[in-house]
């Protein structure tokens, strides 16, 4: 008896600095995640690129997201015409020909991203174009466990990132150019926790993308791609047409294990002196979603990506590991009573 209360002493203590020792890790460390947008809409000079001003010509919300700001959601309108700005874009329009505007937003609560760009030109100006470009972005922390504890992966277990992507890209200028492309890529765990890291390439286990470019000639394909560097494959499938109702894209993919994501949702369109106007609108139509191995659950640093719970804090798995820790001491305690109460109880008769 003496043996068994001095091992539980002795675990304990050991079990305590075990717990604190995770506190202190989990508080240090924040669960990645975030929002933003960037939009431009410039009216310039050729080929110097000078801005002609004034008007602000960049727009920023939670963009530069390497700075930890972890924002859920992020919007960025740049509408000259509809700004303080509006006597000068008038001008410029009626001395250019030229008119621009962009917009974008991201929201991980509902996993919604969109943007819209417009350029159009009604006169043949010579040495001045116009441009106008939305990047939207969304990340996050995600842990894929089961109901009752962590998820074993197998080779045959899938994740899929799924979107529909239901616009208009419209192109009456007869210029060829990638107009809108839309990637998800797959990074190591922690990878959203430390500035920059999404820029290193070492970080990155799979990305897939689809871009599209407006043909004069009407033509609208779809070109996928795949991340060069990528240490996991992805399948990708893309079914339907901006003229049917919208493209589905989805990427199916095993990380073997937690993982960081981004969406990126890009458009760029730009005129010089061809008459007519590229336009790409997917402003209120994109909804991303996911769904991981049957059997599981996902947890998001977030805590708010539709489908997902958050991520337990490091402090609530401490208190269930004391919990547990004293809930086997009592048990102990307990088996010890009864068996001393049995050794000292009276011999049946």
């Amino acid at each position: 008896m003496t043996r068994s209360r001095s091992t539980s002493r002795t675990r304990w203590p050991v079990l305590v600095a075990a717990a604190a020792a995770l506190a202190v890790a989990g508080s240090a460390q924040a669960q990645g995640h975030f929002a933003s947008v960037h939009a431009t809409a410039k009216i310039y000079t050729i080929p110097d690129f000078q801005a002609l001003q004034p008007w602000q010509g960049q727009i920023d919300d939670g963009f530069g997201s390497t700075t930890q700001q972890f924002n859920t959601a992020a919007s960025a309108v740049n509408d000259p015409a509809s700004s303080a700005f509006n006597k000068d874009a008038e001008f410029l329009k009626l001395v250019t020909g030229k008119s621009v505007s962009s917009s974008g937003y991201a929201d991980l609560t509902t996993g919604k991203i969109g943007l819209r760009t417009e350029v159009i030109n009604d006169l043949a100006t010579p040495n001045v174009g116009a441009s106008a470009a939305v990047i939207a972005n969304m990340a996050d922390s995600f842990r894929i466990a089961s109901p009752n504890g962590p998820f074993g992966w197998a080779a045959g277990d899938q994740a899929r990132f799924s979107v529909h992507l239901d616009g208009l890209s419209d192109n009456t200028s007869g210029k060829t150019f990638i107009d809108w492309a839309f990637s998800i890529s797959i990074y190591k765990p922690g990878t959203l926790n430390t500035p920059g890291a999404l820029s290193d390439a070492a970080n990155l286990l799979g990305g897939m993308g689809w871009n599209s470019n407006k043909r004069g000639d009407g033509a609208n394909p779809l070109f996928e791609r795949e991340a060069q560097g990528a240490v996991m494959a992805m399948a990708e499938t893309h079914i339907g047409g901006l003229d049917q109702g919208g493209w589905d894209l989805s990427a199916a993919f095993n990380p073997q294990g937690d993982f960081d994501w981004s969406v990126q949702f890009l458009s760029f369109t730009a005129l010089s002196d061809q008459i007519g106007s590229q336009r790409a609108d997917f402003s209120h139509t994109a909804t991303l979603s996911f769904a991981g191995p049957l059997g599981s659950v996902t947890q998001s640093g977030s805590g708010v990506f539709p489908s997902t719970s958050p991520i337990p804090e490091s402090q609530t798995w401490v208190l269930m590991l004391l919990g547990l820790g004293g809930l086997a001491l009592k048990g102990r305690s307990a088996l010890r009573d009864c068996r001393a109460g049995l050794v000292g109880a009276p011999a049946a008769t």
